[in-house]
């Protein structure tokens, strides 16, 4: 019978202010100190969230409905040791 692997992850966050928008940074942190950052952006209305436009360093656009924490888990197995 196969062993499973057990697989831990740390979460650090810190919320901050940009444009005047609340942002939460969320660090996924593995065991061997690989980071996989997530930033989210609450917006007031649709409206907001359309017209907003990221600087560069924001990184890829990820939605809820296309990244879940079943995609965060496979990101964070990705990650090379």
């Amino acid at each position: 019978e196969k062993k499973k692997k057990r697989f831990c992850v740390e979460k650090n966050r810190v919320v901050f202010l940009y444009n005047s928008h609340i942002c939460f940074l969320d660090m996924y942190i593995k065991p061997n100190y690989q980071i996989l950052p997530v930033i989210t952006i609450e917006f007031g209305t649709h409206e907001e969230m359309e017209s907003f436009l990221p600087q560069k360093w924001f990184g890829q656009e990820v939605s809820i409905k296309f990244y879940n924490e079943k995609a965060l888990w496979h990101s964070l197995q990705a990650v090379p040791k």
